[in-house]
């Protein structure tokens, strides 16, 4: 089996803040040919705070239940491949076949109804995963984010303090040299270095 890979990003859903989390280790792999069918189940969430995407209170209590979920619907060879929570709604996606979404119906009423929360499921059929890939997986800004993340996190743990000022080399592909002659100049008004451009010869 594949090792799992899980990360998160924030993002805008619906003209509202919102954090997805994904597994990754799907997205190089063909879709499984009896998971066919996409899962959704959304749960209310008590408190949703002030930006839609539930207080730490409100994860520590649907962080298991959601765990409880997943490992209860594995079973029934269900394939967690992420989570939405945005605009006070607490959303995990599956996909699983289709024979058994009575199944994933039962299991979500069994654990909502223990939470005391409302809760809404959506099922379709999706043999393409056109749900995961275009939706729920991040775009080319987003990754590039999640890769600073990720090196920021690496220097915290080596004892890094973040205060030491770095060089941060930035690469840039324009249609024209003078629409990156126009860039470079609005830049340096912003306290931009500049370098040289990849057609000039020499140090800039």
């Amino acid at each position: 089996m594949t090792e799992e890979r899980w990360d998160f990003y924030p993002c805008r859903v619906d003209e509202a803040p919102a954090s997805m989390l994904v597994a990754f280790h799907f997205e190089d792999e063909p879709p499984p040919p009896d998971c066919d069918t996409l899962h959704v189940v959304g749960i209310g969430m008590s408190e949703p705070d002030e930006h839609g995407m539930g207080s730490q209170a409100e994860a520590e209590i649907l962080w298991p239940a959601e765990d409880a979920l997943v490992a209860v619907l594995a079973g029934e060879r269900f394939l967690h491949v992420g989570r939405l929570r945005n605009r006070g709604v607490w959303q995990v996606s599956f996909y699983g076949p289709s024979a058994s979404t009575d199944t994933f119906l039962r299991a979500v009423d069994k654990h909502s109804r223990e939470l005391g929360r409302e809760a809404w499921t959506h099922v379709d059929g999706d043999a393409d995963w056109s749900y995961y890939r275009s939706f729920l997986l991040p775009d080319v800004e987003r990754r590039k984010r999640i890769s600073d993340r990720i090196v920021v996190d690496r220097l915290i743990e080596h004892g890094d303090r973040l205060v030491k000022a770095r060089t941060v080399d930035h690469e840039l592909e324009f249609p024209s040299r003078e629409a990156a002659e126009l860039f470079l100049d609005a830049s340096l008004l912003r306290g931009y270095q500049r370098k040289r451009l990849a057609d000039e010869a020499g140090p800039g």
